[in-house]
C-alpha cells in the first residue's frame, strides 16, 4: 500500500491530468454577457381591421398602426376582422389571424446595425431570446436560423406546451 503523501500526490497528479484531458474534449463556449441583450424592436406590418396592443398595468389598449413599433412585454389582439404581421429585429415574422391574442413576454437581442429584410434572411443578425404566449387564435410565422451556441432561442407557449423554432416556418392553431 502506498504511503499517504505519495497517494495524495498521485491523486493530485491524476486530477490535473483528467482536468486537462476533459478541457480538451469540451468545445469552448462563447461568453455572452446578459447585459449585452437589450429589448428588441418589433414592427407591425399589414394591419387590417381591428388590431390592438396593451402593456401590463395600462388601463387602455392602443390601435396598432402600419410600421408601428412594439416592444417586449405587450399583448397583441386582433378582432374578428383583424390581422397583423409582426416583424422582429432578429428577422423572425409572426402573422396573427382574426380573433387572435398573444403576449410577447420577452424579445431581447444584442443590438445590430444591419438592416433587416426578413424575406431574404437565412439567419438572425445577432443573438436573441424570444418568448411568446399564444392565448387564443391562430398564428403562422418564420424563424431564421438562430445562433443557439450564443444563447438564442424562439419559444411559443401554447396550451399544448412550449414549441421551439429555429430556421423553420410554422403554423399554430
Amino acid at each position: 500500500m502506498p504511503s499517504r503523501p505519495n497517494f495524495r500526490a498521485a491523486c493530485l497528479l491524476l486530477g490535473v491530468t483528467l482536468a486537462t484531458l476533459l478541457a480538451g474534449c469540451a468545445a469552448p463556449q462563447p461568453l455572452i454577457i446578459p447585459s449585452a441583450f437589450v429589448p428588441g424592436a418589433i414592427v407591425a406590418r399589414g394591419v387590417t381591421g381591428e388590431a390592438r396592443t396593451s402593456v401590463p398595468g395600462a388601463a387602455t389598449e392602443t390601435a396598432i398602426q402600419n410600421n408601428g413599433i412594439l416592444r417586449q412585454v405587450c399583448t397583441v389582439r386582433t378582432g374578428g376582422d383583424g390581422a397583423v404581421t409582426l416583424i422582429f429585429a432578429n428577422a423572425a415574422t409572426l402573422a396573427l389571424q382574426p380573433s387572435t391574442e398573444i403576449v410577447v413576454e420577452t424579445f431581447t437581442q444584442i443590438p445590430s446595425a444591419q438592416t433587416i429584410i426578413p424575406d431574404g434572411a437565412t439567419e438572425e443578425p445577432t443573438s436573441s431570446v424570444t418568448k411568446i404566449t399564444l392565448v387564443r387564435g391562430q398564428i403562422s410565422g418564420r424563424v431564421p436560423k438562430l445562433h443557439t451556441v450564443t444563447g438564442s432561442s424562439f419559444v411559443i407557449h401554447t396550451a399544448a406546451g412550449d414549441k421551439e423554432f429555429n430556421g423553420s416556418a410554422f403554423s399554430l392553431p
